[in-house]
């Protein structure tokens, strides 16, 4: 496994985050308002002092949802969205976590199946043409590895 660490995201951090992004429509101010807001936990893997992944959750009272998370290609297959989103719900100490991902993206749905997330809900044409499929994890029963 490759060597990096999990930190916390800063402002300075932005411009990097904007060029690992790919299938995201995140604009520098939004990046920004979500370091502002002190409900979001927003992490970053860091190898040889270069950002190569995010993850961004927000807490609302006891539950969560994952607003973004995102890989350098190069990096991706390796565990790094992986350890990034568990980091980020472990820092939440949320009871339920949500999120919401295209039904088209496979390496996306079989990440978050692999974390235990399970389908609970469809929104419609939520991504142009495709639905959004909503799915929900309870971490207390997740993460024994």
């Amino acid at each position: 496994m490759e060597k990096y660490k999990i930190d916390v995201c800063e402002y300075d951090d932005i411009l990097s985050l904007l060029d690992i992004q790919e299938c995201t429509n995140y604009t520098h101010k939004m990046l920004k308002d979500m370091i502002d807001n002190e409900r979001t936990i927003f992490l970053k893997a860091i190898q040889n002092a270069s950002i190569i992944g995010y993850c961004a959750l927000e807490i609302i009272l006891d539950e969560a949802e994952i607003h973004t998370i995102a890989v350098q290609h190069k990096h991706r297959k390796k565990g790094i969205a992986k350890q990034l989103v568990k980091a980020c719900i472990a820092k939440s100490n949320a009871k339920k976590v949500f999120l919401e991902v295209n039904e088209e993206n496979e390496a996306a749905i079989n990440l978050y199946k692999g974390l235990g997330f399970m389908p609970i809900s469809k929104r419609q044409k939520y991504y142009g043409d495709n639905d959004a499929i909503i799915m929900e994890l309870c971490p207390r029963h997740q993460f024994n590895d």
